[in-house]
């Protein structure tokens, strides 16, 4: 039997998000489809090291006239990975984050009782994001891996989608539907990475995704500028702020709140951290989380139905002062009560980490790039119209045979 005959797989998915604090990998058994087993899942630290480059490289991303070379679509655009590692800008960074997945794989695949994947699906690390301009990049040797571990690697999954004029990005609603299935509707799930992204089901069980707005990158810079923490842990230093709502007023008018989804957005799309510089510590850190949950607010206006609950994923669900925040300004917009009227007994929660449903909420991302490589293989969509503004269904990824 050829490996792409096969009806399940072994997947393990690999994610870097746009924190860069650790690699996630997963173990998944699944067919691509409606066959979801979660088997496994570890999380190993990036080193400081690392992460210096990679915030190196989205730096120089970010004011790069390399760029015309870089284009997606473009005749004279390069094809993989490897080809955006060959700029001297990217190649540092690209060889670290590809050290760091290959020694985070041996960790994972050397603990007792690890079972050997069938397929590996490896995001990459995102560096710059802008769909406009056809242009997303994502670094880190996918051959490489696949070469050190004789096992087929797929990347590149937004790739096709921006070359067919779609915005790359979110790519996880499909798998969210899935594990969703049967679930009441309609439906929200929202992930609270660097950026925040959310999934509508609507009641026919159609979807809607789109990126809202900052998640945790503007909260976590901020801290980590002004302290020696990483995160404002459990959202502490925002409990204790006042919230200067001129300013999250002000980034609300932005362009971006004015665009019809789907819409991505990179981590470096909102630069406001200038704005908050005479704030204190935990004005600042009250101020930058008010505006990641008005963020979230805002993107009801683009549905009628109204989900009867929100699932959190991602690590912003670890911070309480955000879900405190997330629940009292939804039930507000949504027009929710928080007790009955009739015997006052507390109503169920509106806002929960998708934790409580049974889901991996460390492992989701990394287990969704494990099913996403599965499919990739079948050459089933990856995204949608109405997930990414794609024109059609959308297959994606690029598939490394090991030399």
């Amino acid at each position: 039997m050829s490996m792409i005959e096969k009806e399940k797989f072994l997947a393990l998915g690999l994610m870097s998000g746009t924190s860069m604090d650790a690699i996630d990998v997963a173990l998944l058994e699944t067919d691509g489809k409606s066959h979801i087993q979660p088997v496994d899942f570890a999380s190993y630290p990036i080193s400081e090291t690392t992460r210096r480059l990679l915030i190196a490289a989205m730096e120089t991303a970010a004011r790069s006239e390399t760029w015309p070379s870089l284009s997606v679509g473009k005749p004279n655009s390069p094809s993989s990975t490897a080809d955006w590692s060959q700029l001297d800008w990217a190649a540092s960074a690209s060889e670290a984050i590809t050290q760091e997945h290959i020694q985070a794989i041996e960790a994972f695949t050397a603990r007792p009782k690890a079972q050997k994947p069938d397929i590996i699906g490896f995001h990459g690390q995102t560096i710059w994001h802008d769909p406009a301009q056809g242009r997303t990049v994502q670094i880190g040797d996918g051959q490489r891996i696949a070469d050190h571990f004789s096992l087929p690697v797929v990347d590149q999954f937004r790739l096709a989608d921006v070359q067919s004029g779609g915005q790359g990005a979110p790519l996880v609603p499909l798998f969210h539907a899935d594990l969703a299935s049967g679930m009441e509707r309609p439906l929200a799930i929202l992930n609270i990475g660097g950026v925040s992204n959310v999934t509508f089901i609507k009641r026919d069980g159609a979807l809607l995704a789109f990126d809202v707005g900052p998640g945790n990158a503007l909260i976590n810079d901020w801290v980590s500028r002004h302290t020696n923490d990483a995160y404002d842990k459990d959202g502490a230093l925002a409990a204790r702020g006042q919230v200067d709502q001129a300013l999250v007023s002000k980034w609300l008018a932005r362009d971006f709140f004015k665009l019809l989804p789907p819409k991505s957005l990179d981590r470096h799309s909102f630069d406001v951290l200038h704005d908050i510089g005479d704030l204190s510590l935990e004005d600042g850190a009250a101020s930058l989380t008010a505006f990641s949950v008005a963020c979230v607010v805002e993107s009801l206006k683009y549905v009628d139905d109204v989900p009867v609950q929100w699932l959190i994923c991602g690590g912003g669900r670890h911070n309480t002062t955000m879900m405190q925040k997330l629940d009292e300004e939804l039930r507000s917009s949504s027009q929710i009560p928080n007790t009955s009227a009739m015997n006052n007994d507390v109503i169920r929660d509106l806002v929960l980490p998708c934790d409580t449903v049974g889901w991996q909420g460390d492992a989701l991302e990394a287990q969704a790039f494990a099913w996403l490589a599965v499919r990739s293989l079948k050459g089933l969509p990856l995204s949608l119209p109405e997930t990414t503004g794609v024109s059609r269904p959308m297959p994606g990824g690029i598939v490394r045979e090991p030399a």
